[in-house]
């Protein structure tokens, strides 16, 4: 995928020689050369040791991993398994090889860590932390009970915990992942405020890192559901977005830009894997 953005500049200018030939195609007089030029070197973001560490983790595990300097977004390592054997692609790729790649239920050829969707989960609870305390719905000395349920819009909403958390502050209900907890806190919010936040973030759109075939993800809202599924939004819906369920679906790397933006005050840098 490097190689592919960065075509132009490895790639250089070609050369050329004119010459006068025989009947024959010998070359008998050398009219004028124009020597080539060799295309740029790229140096590269990634960290062999970081990268390594992560590819022999997986083994033959699916999944993806991406780490970067939140500091200026240069990627350390991305990982996408399973993977593919990019010799295979040198020259002619056999069709027998290809099927396979294309039939493979794990997916070989698609970039999980820019081009697959997931459910955040809990992670997702920290981005409604930030909105609650943007809104003034939170403080860091806010807290509220959790008996293992709780009714909204006339239906049971469950904690991950069956018996529950008691009373928590907010950094105990991000400690303990609290479903409870912020089921009320997407119920104050509302879904529309939720996005807000999230695209603020950077959540539900490209990246913009070098790399081809990036997703946008997913950060849902009433206008997204009634244009793409031609339905109304229910309120229920927006506590299971609450938690990082329902229709939000988030891909690594921008979850990672996100992540990242936090741990440095809020700026968040384009993800890129060359440095010079």
């Amino acid at each position: 995928g490097v190689e592919r953005v960065y075509n132009q500049i490895l790639t250089g200018i070609d050369g050329q020689k004119r010459v006068i030939v025989d009947s024959r195609g010998r070359e008998v007089k050398l009219l004028d050369t124009i020597e080539p030029i060799p295309g740029n070197d790229l140096r590269l973001t990634v960290d062999l040791d970081i990268q390594r560490a992560a590819e022999n983790a997986f083994q033959e595990k699916a999944g993806s991993a991406v780490a970067l300097d939140p500091r200026n977004g240069e990627i350390l390592c991305l990982v996408s398994r399973p993977a593919f054997d990019p010799n295979s692609f040198a020259s002619r790729i056999s069709k027998t090889e290809w099927d396979d790649l294309i039939s493979d239920p794990k997916k070989p050829m698609q970039n999980r860590a820019i081009q697959s969707r997931f459910p955040p989960g809990s992670v997702f609870k920290v981005i409604m932390t930030i909105a609650g305390l943007r809104e003034g719905i939170l403080t860091p000395e806010y807290s509220d009970s959790c008996s293992g349920s709780t009714v909204l819009y006339g239906r049971p909403f469950h904690c991950w915990k069956k018996g529950g958390h008691g009373r928590v502050a907010l950094h105990e209900a991000i400690v303990n992942s609290c479903n409870v907890f912020f089921y009320h806190v997407g119920q104050k919010l509302g879904i529309d405020k939720i996005a807000y936040y999230a695209t603020q973030m950077g959540l539900g759109q490209k990246t913009g890192i070098d790399l081809p075939g990036e997703d946008t993800g997913l950060i849902p809202s009433p206008e997204w559901k009634k244009k793409v599924l031609k339905a109304d939004w229910y309120l229920g819906e927006t506590i299971s977005v609450a938690i990082g369920q329902g229709y939000v679906a988030l891909t690594l790397i921008q979850t990672a830009r996100a992540f990242g933006g936090f741990g440095v005050g809020g700026i968040l840098h384009t993800p890129h894997t060359v440095s010079s």
